[in-house]
């Protein structure tokens, strides 16, 4: 039995605690925090984990400079508190980076009110970064040549950090913590229709306990079961208003959703830095360094729906944006895009009101700039035992976790140990430990340290199969340094059900790579064999259909 046909029987067969329905970032941390305290918690997800919004950000994680402009201190205090302790938390995988914002002539504000901006972002978020800069021209063009300073004022130079691993890898590792904890989880079970509400299922004096059963259903399998708990938790992020209208759950807020795009091109700098533009709508435009590749974006569009594609459109105003502020050696175009990201931010948005102005997102359509609510809400129903999760991002995600542990008891479910510790990598003694492992076999300090960002302690078993079995140390694909043993490993541990699920959220390879590049890769078929086993050819031809 497999990793995900154990826990498909823990959830049909056992009763919990929680049920949390979601596994993006808040249902991910949710999972993480309770499992640590001692509470059964349960965790599915429709499709794959990290597989919508939390697979498809920018990657940075900041404390949202461009809320000062909307005097929204508290959130920024709020955001750049959360961004410190994550960098404290994963000193090896938030890294802080530097962002070099170019200034237009006609811009709404002087460069120097810009730069005391940039000041003021590093004193409210307790001078933890290197300090800002101001740039002339002059000096723009000797720091950064690629930046076409013809129409600028100048520039400025702060920081924030990045996840040097992909948003769907940060994620994935709170349910591998969760499941450590001895959480239950499962990708791709859709939960169905109404579930009996509490009222209806009391049977005893109401000062007892009600329960939620859930029916729920394998989409793999086709199998449909239900799953026991006492509270349910909806993190389903842009879905979160479908389950709630599914389970007959009414709610004070609801979500409204901004499409954001990003593209993939080839390494545009070989500088480790953040180009940061304002657009040709005056918003904020990065271009992000991604290795061996560059990720530029991203775009603000009001959306009815939480399924968006990439729209010509949308191609297009990245590329102009890109092509009017950099010296390219030739234009980029659509023939240049390597991989797209697309996702939508879930806006939380109170029925009651207009609007939340408690803080802002911009955002453009039809040249008209309409204000939503980014922070988060975590809202509870005691008669119900819910919790609804609205808006959210990566990083105030631990905020999120520790909000919902502190409401938990409010609904008859206490923490058995309410100040365990739940994020964070293992101690830097481990880590050493692990790299004088790592350097026996010979691993380069770089592939090393990449082991350790994305397996944490658990790389330690991949060094040690290698050392058993030297040839697993081999690539798995031809031009990446993903080795057998390590495919092994996420195929034992990582419930890796689809092909998609390797290549676009489990690594980078879908980033790094076109579809053409991956589908005429020769040793495609041998990683499904490590993957799939006897199921390899269907796996195989099912990722080729999708993505004919």
């Amino acid at each position: 039995m497999d990793l995900r046909e154990q826990h498909l029987n823990q959830l049909e067969n056992e009763d919990f605690d929680v049920l949390i329905i979601g596994a993006g970032i808040n249902g991910a941390v949710c999972a993480a925090a309770l499992s640590a305290k001692g509470v059964k918690t349960a965790l599915i997800d429709k499709g794959d984990f990290a597989g919508q919004t939390s697979s498809n950000s920018s990657s940075l994680i900041w404390g949202g400079i461009k809320y000062l402009e909307s005097h929204e201190y508290k959130l920024v205090h709020t955001l750049c508190k959360c961004r410190n302790r994550l960098m404290q938390a994963y000193p090896s995988g938030v890294k802080e980076i530097r962002f070099l914002a170019t200034i237009p002539k006609q811009f709404r504000w002087p460069k120097i009110a810009v730069y005391f901006g940039t000041l003021l972002y590093w004193i409210i978020g307790g001078f933890h970064t290197k300090a800002p800069k101001i740039f002339g021209n002059k000096a723009l063009k000797n720091k950064a040549p690629l930046i076409k300073t013809d129409d600028m004022q100048g520039a400025v130079e702060y920081s924030d950090c990045f996840l040097c691993e992909t948003d769907a890898r940060f994620t994935f590792n709170f349910i591998k913590s969760s499941i450590k904890n001895g959480c239950s989880v499962a990708n791709y079970i859709q939960a169905e229709g109404q579930a009996p509400s509490p009222a209806e299922q009391m049977q005893t004096p109401s000062t007892q306990q009600s329960q939620w059963t859930v029916p729920v259903t394998d989409l793999i399998t086709k199998k449909t079961f239900h799953i026991k708990s006492k509270v349910v938790i909806n993190a389903c992020g842009p879905y979160s208003d479908t389950l709630n209208k599914q389970l007959k759950s009414q709610s004070q807020y609801s979500h409204s959703m901004s499409k954001g795009v990003h593209l993939i091109v080839r390494q545009l700098s070989e500088v480790e830095q953040v180009f940061a533009f304002f657009a040709s709508d005056g918003r904020l435009f990065f271009a992000i360094p991604m290795g061996e590749r560059t990720c530029i974006g991203t775009t603000d569009t009001l959306s009815n729906t939480p399924n968006v594609t990439v729209s010509d459109q949308d191609r297009q105003y990245i590329l102009d944006n890109i092509n009017t502020r950099l010296n390219l050696s030739h234009a980029l175009t659509k023939e240049d895009i390597i991989a797209e990201r697309c996702g939508v931010r879930p806006l939380a948005r109170c029925k009651s009101e207009l609007e939340n102005k408690s803080s802002t997102e911009k955002i453009q359509q039809d040249n008209a700039t309409v204000i939503l609510s980014r922070k988060h809400i975590v809202e509870t129903c005691v008669t119900r035992k819910q919790i609804n999760i609205f808006g959210g991002k990566l990083t105030d995600s631990i905020n999120i976790g520790e909000e919902v542990c502190d409401l938990l008891p409010q609904l008859g479910v206490h923490l058995k140990d309410s100040k365990a510790p739940w994020y964070g990598e293992s101690s830097d003694t481990e880590k050493q430990r692990f790299l004088t492992q790592a350097a026996t076999i010979k691993l380069t300090r770089q592939s090393a340290e990449r082991l350790w960002r994305r397996y944490d302690s658990d790389a330690a078993a991949i060094v040690q199969d290698i050392a058993e079995h030297p040839e697993r140390g081999k690539a798995a694909l031809e031009g990446t340094e993903i080795s057998i043993s390590e495919v092994c490993y996420q195929a034992k541990h990582e419930m890796i059900v689809k092909l998609d699920d390797f290549l676009r959220r489990r690594t980078l390879l879908a980033m790094n790579h076109t579809r053409q590049e991956l589908t005429n890769m020769k040793t495609l078929e041998t990683l499904c064999a490590l993957l799939f086993g006897n199921a390899a050819h269907k796996k195989l031809e099912e990722y080729l259909t999708l993505h004919s």
